[in-house]
């Protein structure tokens, strides 16, 4: 519903959409905010930099994902100890997951 999106990113920086494979939604948001004067910055597949933030091949794992969050909320300036923690106790798991096909 495009007035429901245009509503609910009103007044945000940045939008982070989690999808698995395809990137539908993102795109769909993409289209409703595009000529927006005042959108937010959209991130999904790929950061604002054009790096690759979540798979769109394989099934998203959940430490994959909480590390994303993380890492987006470090980059935003979150002065977090917890968040630091948790991201530093993940990425052990988040490697083993990535070479094991989990």
């Amino acid at each position: 519903e495009p007035q429901g999106i245009a509503d609910f990113a009103a007044g945000h920086d940045t939008i982070l959409v989690v999808e698995e494979k395809v990137s539908f939604v993102e795109a769909q948001i993409a289209s409703i905010l595009v000529n927006r004067p005042e959108r937010p910055r959209l991130i999904g597949k790929r950061d604002e930099d054009g790096a690759i933030l979540m798979s769109s091949a394989m099934p998203l794992e959940p430490i994959a994902i909480a590390l994303a969050i993380a890492d987006r909320l470090d980059r935003l300036g979150s002065d977090e100890s917890a968040i630091r923690a948790a991201r530093e106790a993940l990425a052990p798991r988040a490697a083993i997951s990535s070479t094991d096909g989990v």
